[in-house]
């Protein structure tokens, strides 16, 4: 093969293999940013799992801070992560973790996920004493929510000025609120006078607990 040709040859193959070397490089600076991606998510969802609180005093302790921080989304599902480390509704630390949902819903402008919180909570815990609690929270919830909202189709938008029909559900909330009251009313003097059962001890700390909340 002549001399020149031979020249040629060596040039284009110098150039082919610079082509490949532009194309090769970015491909394996791109893979490399993508391990390190995939390796820096893995890490976070291991850290995520490894801080996720154990026992229901430190998811409260964790919903509490991030409520003060102003973190209301966060703060509800700590509380809920707290509540649901509890095997008892009837537990104190239950009934601190729903109403510290509520506020977060409420923070949040979520009123009918408020009310639904507090239905759960009163039905979880039916006929006990904290069951009295909770229907006196939830008649306060009705007098505290918005009373105004719009109607459309069959869903009450509480809250709300959208397209449909503008209503009021002052009256319909007072009515539900003053039906609780009567029920935690009706629930206490029902507990005072059958003090002495398993889940209704007949002890001073019971019957100073029932005679505050009746007065409360």
């Amino acid at each position: 093969m002549p001399k020149r040709e031979r020249e040629e040859m060596n040039e284009v193959e110098k150039h082919n293999r610079g082509a490949e070397g532009h194309v090769v490089l970015p491909r394996i600076i791109l893979g490399f940013l993508v391990l390190l991606l995939f390796a820096s998510l893995s890490k976070g969802a291991q850290d995520s799992r490894e801080e996720e609180p154990s026992s229901s005093v430190e998811a409260l302790e964790r919903a509490e801070k991030l409520f003060k921080e102003q973190h209301w989304a966060e703060a509800k599902a700590a509380y809920d992560r707290a509540r649901d480390l509890e095997a008892d509704w009837h537990s104190p630390r239950v009934r601190l973790a729903v109403e510290g949902a509520v506020a977060c819903s409420l923070k949040l402008q979520q009123w009918d996920d408020a009310l639904e919180r507090a239905a759960q909570f009163v039905e979880k815990t039916k006929g006990s004493f904290e069951e009295a609690v909770g229907e006196r929270f939830f008649a306060g919830l009705y007098l505290s929510v918005p009373h105004y909202g719009t109607k459309r189709g069959g869903t009450y938008l509480r809250g709300q000025w959208t397209q449909g029909v503008q209503v009021s559900s002052w009256r319909k909330d007072r009515k539900d609120a003053i039906g609780h009251y009567e029920r935690a009313r009706d629930l206490l003097i029902g507990l005072a006078e059958n003090l002495g059962t398993e889940n209704n001890p007949d002890t001073p700390e019971r019957r100073a607990l029932i005679t505050a909340e009746r007065i409360g």
